[in-house]
């Protein structure tokens, strides 16, 4: 198990489980800027992202990243799979889905209450 510090509020981590060097889980646990990512995230890895910003565009100042973001996260830590999560009441999953899909081409889920995936 890996973390890495990430920008949010207060103290906030991203954390990364794997067996060795074999891809894993990483989650962004609360993150504003996605490139953050990229110290802890790895190739082939699922990556299990917040994207409470939904399909708004960033701006500076946000504290938590939008579907973009994440997708733009998981295209260039090279995952296999970006699965989505920590949407507010106003965020439609099925369009934060169709925005990362715009910067990840890999399989994308938006992760619904009671969803398992195997790793």
């Amino acid at each position: 198990m890996q973390s890495a510090r990430v920008r949010h509020t207060g103290e906030s981590y991203a954390l990364r489980v794997a067996l060795r060097d074999q891809p894993g889980l990483t989650y962004s646990g609360d993150v504003s800027h996605w490139e953050d990512l990229a110290a802890i995230a790895r190739p082939g890895d699922t990556l299990l992202c917040e994207a409470a910003g939904g399909a708004a565009e960033w701006r500076e100042g946000d504290t938590h990243v939008t579907a973009y973001g994440a997708g733009k996260a998981a295209a260039s830590a090279g995952a296999a799979k970006l699965l989505l999560t920590h949407f507010g009441a106003e965020v439609d999953p099925t369009e934060a889905v169709r925005a990362a899909a715009t910067e990840f081409a890999g399989e994308i889920v938006a992760v619904l209450e009671g969803d398992r995936f195997e790793i």
